[in-house]
């Protein structure tokens, strides 16, 4: 159950029971990864990176972990840094699509000049998964945003077009589309 679904308007109380139930580790990420999420979420980024400490020694290292605290890490902006959770999850499980996808989604974010490689290296994973997965949750919008990086919008169009036929009420696609019809003039 997500942090939001538990207590939407109440941070802190979800904070209180994500807390309890880390103080008899689990066996499972998933506490200290909805915790520091939560953390995130409320500016406390400090307590974030402490309580994913605390997870690391507390919780064998699994793809979920890893997985999760890649997640955390994208969704804070450091990408670099996801890419590595998203590696160490791919060398325990290198068939883990998840953790592909992810890796590639990190990939397609960095910044293109201290790596200039990066959006080659996303668009090979990216290819990656859609010959494992063509109906990848998120992959079409993904190349999408790759082939306007790349400044194919044609493609990114025909992409973006895919995703919302896929999730035709997904707001962040309908704005996708609108911002590649808006770059190439249609």
């Amino acid at each position: 159950m997500s942090e939001e679904k538990l207590h939407p308007d109440k941070p802190g109380e979800a904070m209180k029971i994500y807390e309890a139930a880390i103080k008899t580790p689990p066996s499972e990420p998933k506490p200290y990864i909805a915790l520091a999420n939560l953390q995130r979420k409320v500016g406390k980024i400090e307590d974030a990176d402490a309580t994913l400490a605390q997870a690391g020694k507390a919780v064998p290292p699994s793809e979920k972990l890893y997985i999760g605290i890649g997640d955390l890490r994208f969704r804070q902006g450091r990408y670099e840094l996801a890419l590595e959770y998203f590696q160490k999850a791919l060398g325990l499980q290198p068939e883990n699509l998840e953790a592909l996808f992810m890796k590639g989604r990190s990939l397609l974010r960095m910044d293109r000049n201290k790596h200039k490689d990066a959006l080659v290296k996303a668009k090979t994973v990216f290819d990656e998964v859609e010959k494992k997965d063509p109906k990848y949750p998120g992959l079409s919008l993904e190349l999408g945003t790759y082939y306007l990086e790349a400044d194919q919008v044609g493609e990114a169009m025909k992409r973006y077009k895919a995703a919302l036929e896929a999730a035709p009420d997904d707001v962040d696609v309908k704005l996708q589309v609108a911002r590649a019809m808006i770059e190439s003039r249609n």
